[in-house]
C-alpha cells in the first residue's frame, strides 16, 4: 500500500487554537471530513461512518451525482473533545484513514509537548490554494468557532448578540445554514462566526443579515486582544 505523506503544516495561533495549513485544498478536504461531518452533519452526526457512505450521501444531496466536497470548502475547525469522541468511535470499526492517522499523530504530539490535553484544545483547517487574505478571513472566522467553545465568556457575550437579532435576521440566516448541510446543533456557533468575520457577505441569504451587526465584529476583535501576550 502506497504511504500518504504528511501534507500539512501546525502552528499554535492563540492559547490551545492550533492551525493546520494544508498546501491543497483537495488534502484539506479528504483529511478533515470524517471528522467534520461526525461533529456537524444532520445526518452523521455522533455516528460511526465509512467515507463511501458520505461519499454516495453528498454527491446524491448536494453534488447532482458528482462528489463535490473537496471543491465547497476553504476551512474545517474541530473541538479537540470532538476529535477524541470520534477517535473512540472509528476505532471499535478500525477503520482510521492514513490521512487521519497522520493528523492525530501530529495533534497529539503537539498537546504533549505543551502539556495540554486533546479535549482542551480547538483544531482549524485551512489550505494555500488562495490568497494570503483569504486565508486570513477563513483562519479569522474558524477562531470565532474556537472561542466560542473555548471561552464561556466570550459564548455568553456572543449568545446576547444573538437574542438580540431580529426575528427575520435569525430565520434568514438559520435557513441558509440549514440549506448548506448544517445540523441545529451548531447554528449559534455558525451564526456567530458568520456575523463576527461577515465571510458570507457575498451571499444573498446573507447580505441583509450582515448589515450592521458590527457589534459581533467588535466583539470578537476585543475578546482576541485579550487572549494575546502582553508585548511588553
Amino acid at each position: 500500500m502506497k504511504q500518504t505523506a504528511k501534507t500539512f503544516e501546525i502552528r499554535e495561533i492563540l492559547p490551545k487554537i492550533f492551525v493546520l495549513t494544508f498546501g491543497r485544498k483537495y488534502e484539506l478536504c479528504m483529511t478533515f471530513v470524517r471528522i467534520q461531518e461526525f461533529y456537524e452533519s444532520p445526518v452523521f452526526r455522533n455516528r460511526y461512518f465509512d467515507l463511501e457512505t458520505f461519499i454516495d450521501y453528498w454527491s446524491a444531496k448536494f453534488g447532482n451525482g458528482s462528489f463535490t466536497y473537496p471543491s465547497v470548502w476553504n476551512g474545517f475547525n474541530l473541538p479537540g473533545k470532538i476529535i477524541e469522541k470520534w477517535v473512540s468511535v472509528v476505532s471499535e470499526h478500525r477503520d482510521l484513514r492514513q490521512r487521519e492517522a497522520i493528523l492525530l499523530k501530529d495533534i497529539e504530539q503537539e498537546c504533549e509537548e505543551r502539556g495540554y490535553d486533546l479535549s482542551d484544545i480547538y483544531v482549524i483547517g485551512v489550505h494555500k490554494e488562495q490568497s494570503e487574505e483569504r486565508i486570513a478571513d477563513v483562519i479569522n472566522h474558524e477562531v470565532a468557532h474556537a472561542l466560542y467553545t473555548l471561552y464561556p465568556k466570550y459564548k455568553r457575550s456572543c449568545n446576547k448578540l444573538l437574542r438580540g437579532l431580529p426575528d427575520i435576521i435569525a430565520t434568514k440566516a438559520q435557513g441558509k445554514l440549514k440549506v448548506m448541510g448544517y445540523g441545529k446543533n451548531v447554528f449559534r456557533d455558525e451564526m456567530q462566526a458568520y456575523f463576527s468575520t461577515e465571510t458570507m457577505n457575498e451571499s444573498d441569504a446573507f447580505s441583509a443579515a450582515l448589515a450592521g451587526r458590527q457589534e459581533f465584529s467588535d466583539n470578537l476583535a476585543s475578546f482576541k486582544e485579550t487572549l494575546r501576550p502582553d508585548p511588553s
